[in-house]
């Protein structure tokens, strides 16, 4: 039987060798190591450090997402933000339903599907310049809202699991609120004090914001809250944004944050037998299709009924036609392989990060 460093370089070695194979293919890197997760089967699995990848991109969302922002958009913003997840919800849910998924399926994808990367598309509008342009400011003030609406779903079904009574959906919201109160508070005052003094040392800096966020992760999913672990990490991200040295907390975690989810696609691959998949590219193809096409197409139509020119509907519409993070921790684990796999043929933007590497 292999040691535990054997198992660890036979998984990152296939892993690298099915990345590769993706990147010639001109795919995903994702989509390699989530093959690889699936010739290796049941081989040393590590549902613990893929789940530790999840819980530090979400920290790394939660780091970079500028709250401060969301009231300069104001009208435009909420109305944008709050329109598309609605229609494109109900939308996704009735194609799902369409295709053949039960209620309760057809309302995870419906949901998975609603939400834009944040991160991506911030990124994408500062390379061109076009972060304070009018269709870039609402697209970002479009997205932050999103990100909230995401953070209330988040806190359901992290501590329900999808199920529950209204009277138990209330508790958790109600806690749910509390754990953001204290991170906001957490984040005015006192974070930035403790963070700048450790700026001045970057190793301890590092061991700190990783410390801080498993230790928030631990909190918000024990007996208390009983949210998930990915909503502590998204709460311990938020918790140091306001920090003068957040940037240089980003580019340190990233790297190690990569790695686990590497481990985290492998290990999603080791759950899905080739049968399932073959049975699922019809599902893959039409989703994938509305990603693409669907939600920048409602986004153009509700700034069309504000009263914005078609250019500028075009141009923030069409930034909406990919996946967020968020929709890895809004499904259960059931459901991954199928937005995996349709976040993927929108050029992986899932994780920009693992997608372009």
């Amino acid at each position: 039987m292999p040691s535990e460093f054997g198992v660890m370089a036979l998984v990152l070695g296939v892993s690298v060798f099915f990345g590769i194979a993706a990147k010639i293919l001109k795919l995903p890197a994702i989509l390699g190591f989530i093959v690889a997760g699936m010739v290796l089967g049941g081989v040393g699995r590590m549902e613990f450090l893929g789940k530790l990848g999840v819980t530090l991109l979400l920290f790394l969302v939660g780091l970079e997402l500028p709250i401060a922002d969301l009231k300069k958009f104001g009208k435009t913003a909420l109305l944008t933000g709050l329109g598309q997840v609605t229609v494109t919800t109900w939308v996704g849910f009735g194609l799902a339903r369409f295709l053949g998924f039960s209620t309760m399926e057809a309302v995870y994808i419906g949901v998975a599907l609603t939400f834009s990367s944040t991160i991506v598309i911030v990124k994408l509008l500062s390379e061109k310049g076009d972060l304070n342009s009018l269709h870039g400011r609402i697209a970002v003030g479009s997205l932050l809202v999103q990100d909230f609406v995401a953070i209330g779903i988040l806190i359901v079904l992290g501590g329900l699991g999808g199920e529950g009574s209204v009277t138990e959906i209330l508790k958790f919201l109600v806690k749910g609120m509390v754990a953001v109160g204290v991170v906001l508070f957490l984040a005015e005052k006192i974070m930035p004090v403790i963070v700048k003094w450790l700026s001045r040392w970057g190793e301890v800096l590092f061991l700190f914001s990783v410390a801080w966020c498993l230790s928030v992760a631990a909190l918000v999913s024990g007996k208390y809250f009983g949210l998930s672990s990915e909503m502590g990490g998204f709460l311990a991200g938020l918790a140091l944004a306001t920090a003068a040295a957040h940037y240089q907390i980003t580019a340190r975690v990233r790297p190690l944050r990569d790695f686990f989810l590497v481990l985290f696609f492998v290990s999603m691959g080791q759950s899905v037998s080739l049968g399932t998949v073959a049975g699922l590219w019809m599902p893959v193809v039409i989703l994938s299709v509305y990603v693409i096409v669907g939600n920048p197409l409602i986004m153009m139509v509700i700034l069309g009924l504000l009263g914005y020119k078609k250019r500028t509907a075009f141009l923030a519409g069409v930034t909406m036609g990919q996946i967020s993070e968020f929709s890895l921790v809004v499904v259960p684990s059931s459901f991954f392989r199928i937005y995996t796999s349709a976040s993927n043929s929108v050029w992986g933007v899932i994780d920009p990060g693992l997608a372009n590497t």
